[in-house]
């Protein structure tokens, strides 16, 4: 496509074209003789519509807002699409800074195996490996980049669990972000470039015979938690290893009770809120000075309704 093919073409779709305009712009003939005696006006008509602003990567991350992807694994349709490794590598070299992988324990005659897929339906799976793999050489590829967050949504047992973690630190090397920076309080984008930084769920730990504060979120949390495994399986462990568990530094993925915005929350900051499309649009009519307040000093990650 000609240059002045693709810009009617983006121009079309409603987008703002930030380059220069080429050499084969249609002008009026009032606008060339306006041109011809007025020739400082040239140098204004090469200019680009827009100047963007530099990239300013010195402020706290809950000051930024981050290009999201959601099932990052699918090429198509998420009930009985195609899944694909290179699709971690494409969305990320569309500048995409946080993606998401699904892992599920996959039985093997050699024993667990960790796959990617979208649970529960005729997704076809991917080896973990290999999307650690696609991660891993996208970062190289731009080694001082904005850093990447991972969203790791865990539906494996222990053995698979320490797998992980076995694959993180054997493939990503130091690109993984394992342990806080030292000396650093407010972590700043400018400090995580090149990073791989792991979104990891997050369960209070509870002292045995001690009881979860009353007005924390993360008691209510915690007695739903053990109600639901029970009820599901009376000797399931819900707790993510502390192995994968502390490689989530930067991101305690958390997902709070709708009343998370008034009740206390404990320090330290890290905490990564994770809430739905339908429920943060239940919270901004009602509850927006408070949302705001919230995000201010601590991430926030929408995912989007399940049939989108």
């Amino acid at each position: 496509m000609s240059s002045a093919g693709l810009q009617n073409e983006v121009l079309g779709s409603g987008a703002l074209w930030t380059s220069p305009p080429g050499d084969d712009v249609q002008l009026s003939d009032y606008i060339r003789t306006f041109l011809e005696e007025n020739p400082e006006a040239q140098e204004a008509l090469s200019k680009s519509v827009l100047t963007l602003p530099e990239e300013d990567d010195s402020h706290p991350i809950t000051d930024y807002f981050i290009s999201t992807s959601h099932n990052t694994y699918l090429l198509h349709n998420q009930l009985y699409g195609k899944s694909s490794a290179d699709s971690y590598t494409h969305v990320l070299s569309r500048h995409a800074r946080c993606i998401e992988i699904d892992a599920w324990d996959s039985s093997t005659s050699s024993g667990v195996e960790v796959i990617v897929v979208h649970g529960h339906t005729l997704v076809k799976p991917i080896p973990f490996r290999e999307v650690v793999e696609a991660i891993g050489a996208a970062v190289d590829a731009d080694p001082e980049g904005w850093p990447v967050w991972v969203a790791l949504e865990n539906h494996t047992g222990h053995a698979g669990q320490m797998e992980m973690v076995r694959l993180f630190e054997e493939v990503w090397g130091d690109k993984l972000v394992s342990q806080a920076l030292q000396g650093v309080g407010q972590v700043t984008p400018r400090d995580l470039r090149g990073k791989i930084l792991l979104e990891v769920e997050w369960y209070p730990t509870v002292v045995e015979g001690e009881e979860p504060k009353p007005h924390s979120i993360f008691g209510e949390m915690h007695e739903q938690v053990k109600k639901m495994v029970k009820e599901v399986d009376p000797v399931l462990d819900p707790k993510v290893l502390p192995e994968l568990a502390s490689l989530g530094v930067y991101a305690k993925s958390i997902k709070p009770q709708k009343d998370f915005l008034t009740k206390k929350l404990d320090e330290p900051l890290d905490y990564l809120f994770n809430i739905s499309e339908s429920g943060a649009g239940e919270l901004i009519p009602t509850s927006l000075a408070a949302l705001v307040a919230n995000n201010g000093k601590h991430l926030m990650r929408v995912f989007p309704e399940g049939l989108r």
